[in-house]
């Protein structure tokens, strides 16, 4: 049997969720039916070495220091504004491919938005709440051409019902607009989680309350330590931030100014932080926006109750707080469901228990059997 050609284009293979949620979704696509092409605009990323063993691995534009004067980044960004979709579609994807996919908004978006190939199933991903973040419009000239790229698609997948709300207020489009949930190898996150912890910090450690991501201001960890620094008075409890990012320092002037060291630790990027949230009690996704959380669906899978800030995909996850407690995002909201949480036993038993409940329903064989019938469709399929 002859296979399909795919192409998914991305930024770049970062650490970010949209990176790691298209190679988990890679990992389980039939590759005897499918011959799967992954092209970055940017060559670069932790997960190219891993995409290459999966995939063919193909990319834009190699890393340079400086075009004429300028960042690599700031030029390559300037350029992809100014050109137009069709001039990129043919400079940069030179084979026909029977389903071309713009796994992020923004420049891949655009780019697939130029197709010649008129044979091609066309396909886009909106991770992020465009209401709440208007990033994907700094790679067009202007907000209507943006818009006109997005009629362009056969489907528009969004990562949440939030995003598709938004998708269709600020777009005004609502053919072809449908909720697909991300993939996650729960297997994996299962596996992974299991390796021996050897930590004797966070084990001794009385209550773990454990969050991930960026330390950048979407994540919004500095309003987090506002509440611990709240909170320390009345509880006895331990918060671990995995992560890196810009707003370090930031974070480790406020817990040095407010004696948090007891209370709160950074303990930078870790590649495997699946044993620390199975060992924690409580995880907490303290983000401004959010498109469907990554995090917050492995801290489900893992059985450990979430306590989250109300951003794009949180009701898919938890419901109307029945399987996590959400709260209003807002420092003082964000507060009383903490004091709730850690002053009610019987609550937190509760979302203990509807944690390991709502972790069965992200199983990877239901997901991709929805993704194969929605993405690749019937007549290529």
């Amino acid at each position: 049997m002859k296979r399909k050609k795919i192409l998914f284009l991305i930024n770049n293979l970062l650490g970010g969720g949209a990176e790691k949620i298209l190679i988990e979704t890679i990992k389980k696509i039939d590759k005897s039916k499918y011959d799967i092409d992954l092209m970055t605009i940017y060559d670069d990323g932790i997960y190219i070495d891993e995409a290459k063993k999966l995939v063919n691995y193909k990319t834009m534009f190699k890393k340079h220091k400086k075009f004429w004067g300028i960042s690599f980044y700031s030029f390559v960004l300037r350029y992809l504004k100014i050109m137009p979709a069709t001039f990129l579609y043919r400079k940069y994807i030179r084979k026909k491919y029977d389903v071309e996919i713009a796994f992020l908004e923004g420049a891949p978006t655009k780019i697939i938005s130029g197709s010649n190939n008129y044979k091609s199933r066309k396909i886009c991903w909106v991770h992020f709440d465009p209401v709440v973040q208007k990033l994907s419009t700094k790679n067009y000239i202007s907000f209507r051409s943006e818009k006109k790229a997005y009629m362009k698609f056969d489907k528009i997948f969004c990562v949440s019902s939030q995003v598709q709300r938004s998708f269709t207020e600020r777009y005004e489009i609502t053919d072809n607009v449908e909720v697909l949930l991300n993939i996650l190898d729960e297997d994996i996150i299962i596996k992974k989680s299991q390796e021996e912890l050897k930590d004797c910090d966070f084990l001794k450690s009385s209550f773990k309350i454990v969050s991930t991501g960026r330390l950048a201001r979407q994540k919004n960890f500095l309003m987090l330590l506002k509440v611990i620094n709240r909170l320390k008075k009345d509880f006895d409890f331990c918060l671990y931030i995995f992560g890196e990012g810009k707003c370090r320092n930031e974070l480790e002037k406020y817990i040095e100014e407010n004696e948090l060291q007891n209370y709160v630790k950074l303990k930078g990027f870790v590649n495997n932080p699946f044993p620390y949230i199975k060992n924690g009690d409580l995880y907490v996704c303290s983000s401004i926006a959010e498109g469907f959380s990554t995090a917050v669906t492995e801290a489900l899978i893992l059985g450990v109750p979430v306590i989250t800030t109300l951003c794009a995909g949180m009701d898919d996850l938890l419901g109307n707080s029945e399987y996590g407690l959400i709260t209003a995002n807002n420092e003082d909201s964000l507060y009383d469901g903490f004091y709730k949480l850690l002053s009610d036993k019987n609550l937190y038993n509760n979302y203990k228990n509807k944690a390991k409940e709502r972790g069965k329903m992200f199983s990877s064989n239901e997901r991709i059997k929805e993704f194969n019938t929605k993405v690749f469709g019937e007549n290529i399929c």
